[in-house]
């Protein structure tokens, strides 16, 4: 799983939000169907966390580090 180097949001006056990713390998992703509350949980993490990593056959995102506990993120 290539690390994430970018993202797009995509949110439609109504309906659901999409997050387009961009990987270092130059291929990209999608999740789609979510709810601003949903995105807005990734965008954050997008923008804090890194790296992100992203599995597109089971659409889960992984983090390649160990956090101490305690660090107060």
């Amino acid at each position: 799983m290539p690390p994430i180097t970018g993202y797009s949001v995509v949110h439609p006056a109504k309906g659901q939000t999409s997050i387009d990713l961009k990987m270092s390998d130059g291929t990209s992703g999608s999740v789609t169907g979510l709810t601003v509350e949903e995105a807005s949980y990734i965008i954050d993490l997008l923008r804090n966390e890194k790296p992100v990593n992203f599995n597109k056959s089971t659409k889960t995102f992984s983090f390649g580090t160990w956090e101490p506990v305690g660090e107060a993120e």
